[in-house]
């Protein structure tokens, strides 16, 4: 059996975007045999972006299953992405058989945004699942397994990947569906940062984390 791409999938509101903006990537794997096809799996599916200058932004980079024969990524772009088409080689590989597709287009960027931009923490939980923290309009603190994604607003990632964040020798940390917890000893798998990051919330408010008496978790403005 033969594979092979049958399709390369953007959001239609993603085909053409401002910088700042994510794009997500759906590819559908195929098998081939004796002229019948269908969905099938693959053990690697990756992809290599590049920007419309031919520089680099991803490196075959693995593609995750979502269903079967249907595998995602995403691009975060940012606020100095250059303008044009960027284009992605795809590469999927089962047993010994391969399938490629080079540098077709995938989306572009069209122009150069004026959207506010707000701030998200990627943070780890103790699996090394990697949860998305922001602080929202109603300045709470949100969890979410994907990079937020808003049409009038920018996301910009803050620095660092911790497992935890120590308040008072207290520590703020996801639990396994990406909540924030607060725990009274370091969490075992990991590293962390000793104070809270800055958040720039949806509001466009710059907020911080605390802990009250009560170990439950307050959102400040700073």
């Amino acid at each position: 059996m033969n594979i092979a791409f049958k399709s390369i999938k953007v959001p239609r509101y993603q085909q053409l975007i401002h910088t700042g903006q994510v794009v997500n990537m759906d590819v559908e794997i195929i098998g081939v045999n004796d002229g019948y096809s269908q969905l099938t799996d693959a053990s690697l599916v990756s992809l290599t972006l590049y920007n419309p200058l031919g520089v680099k932004l991803m490196t075959e980079s693995p593609l995750e299953r979502i269903d079967l024969g249907i595998f995602r990524t995403f691009y975060q772009t940012r606020p100095s992405s250059v303008k044009g088409v960027y284009t992605g080689t795809f590469s999927a590989r089962l047993g010994d058989v391969y399938a490629r597709l080079d540098k077709v287009a995938v989306f572009k960027v069209v122009k150069n945004s004026s959207f506010e931009t707000f701030t998200y923490l990627a943070i780890n939980d103790q699996l090394g699942t990697t949860w998305y923290w922001w602080i929202d309009d109603s300045e709470s603190l949100v969890a979410n397994p994907e990079i937020p994604d808003f049409i009038n607003l920018l996301a910009a990632p803050i620095s660092g990947n911790p497992y935890w964040i120590e308040i008072g020798g207290k520590f703020i940390y996801p639990q396994l569906d990406g909540t924030p917890d607060v725990v009274l000893s370091q969490p075992a798998v990991g590293t962390g940062v000793n104070s809270s990051p800055v958040f720039i919330g949806t509001n466009i408010t710059d907020y911080g984390l605390t802990v009250n008496q009560a170990n439950e978790i307050e959102v400040i403005s700073v």
